[in-house]
């Protein structure tokens, strides 16, 4: 083996080492400034993923102009040239991966996805591109998988089966355990699950569900994962269910109608005296205002009923 072949390779090599550096240092410098300019992450994503692929193939390629030098290493090209196609596949799929799960991330929140499904689709598509990647090594490597490849989609098939079902219940239990800590809500207690509209009163908390009845004794039974991602409205005062009512009224007719709300107040009973009901002007548009009324029930399970008979006592004031 010639001395000076071997000097020139290892100078060459060293050389491309340096070379990397500062062409990695340059390249991400460039890109960075461009991505300060926009307001999306995933120009950072793409900066930090391809930073090392790229110094990890500028030394190959030094590798490879210095192998060349010595007459003796040349069998050996074929195998630098696979391990750069390797490099490559590698960093272009676990790139391909970070730019879908930004994706999934970005209109899993613009269409209200709940997080638990998006997280099992970000699963899924790592599963995906990992099976990718084997399959692009296994073409450029030249080792046969055609044998292994069913047997392989039929594990990977159970095991994202049960990973859904899985998260899906540990999803429910973990917030089973968040909802009996922090307690948002008692039994007891009547809620508003927003924005989905339903009201009613929590008769039962598990590890699994949240039971409400609502007004018309129909019982649901909502995943607790579900009730986590909602916003939960407690209509609870010291054991009072608070109830709101609205009425479109013209501004002359403003003092009767309070003298009316009032006194039907007064005659309803179930309406609590205590805390004191509120009634006040939430909006005004040219003649017309809406007049708010916030009042308190001494009997939740009694809401329909008692909020029925003060209707009928508020017709009755004229």
């Amino acid at each position: 083996m010639d001395r000076t072949e071997i000097l020139i390779a290892i100078g060459l090599f060293f050389v491309f080492v340096i070379l990397a550096f500062v062409l990695a240092r340059f390249i991400t410098k460039k890109l960075s400034q461009y991505a300060d300019k926009t307001e999306t992450t995933a120009d950072d994503v793409i900066i930090d993923r391809i930073r090392l692929p790229i110094y990890i193939s500028i030394i190959l390629i030094g590798i490879r102009l210095a192998v060349i030098r010595v007459s003796e290493l040349a069998a050996y090209l074929t195998v630098l040239d696979k391990t750069f196609y390797i490099v490559w596949m590698i960093s272009g799929g676990f790139l391909a991966y970070e730019l879908t799960s930004l994706a999934i991330h970005f209109f899993g929140e613009r269409l209200e996805i709940p997080k638990t499904a998006s997280h099992a689709l970000r699963n899924f598509s790592r599963w995906i591109f990992l099976m990718l990647i084997v399959f692009g090594i296994s073409k450029i490597t030249g080792i046969d998988l055609g044998g292994i490849i069913p047997t392989l989609m039929l594990i990977l098939g159970t095991l994202i089966f049960l990973s859904f079902a899985a998260w899906s219940m540990l999803g429910n239990v973990t917030a089973g355990f968040v909802i009996m800590i922090w307690r948002p809500f008692e039994i007891g207690h009547i809620v508003e699950i927003m924005p989905d509209g339903y009201t009613g009163e929590i008769i039962n908390v598990n590890l699994m569900f949240t039971s409400i009845k609502t007004d018309i004794g129909a019982r649901l039974s909502i995943p607790n994962a579900i009730i986590l991602q909602k916003v939960v409205r407690n209509q609870m005062r010291d054991g009072k269910q608070i109830f709101e009512m609205r009425y479109p009224i013209e501004i002359t007719n403003l003092k009767s109608m309070k003298q009316k709300l009032i006194k039907a107040l007064e005659v309803t009973e179930g309406i609590s005296k205590t805390p004191t009901s509120i009634i006040e002007i939430q909006d005004v548009d040219g003649e017309n205002i809406i007049l708010k009324l916030i009042g308190y029930i001494d009997v939740p399970s009694k809401r329909s009923e008692i909020l029925s008979n003060f209707r009928e006592n508020l017709i009755k004031q004229g």
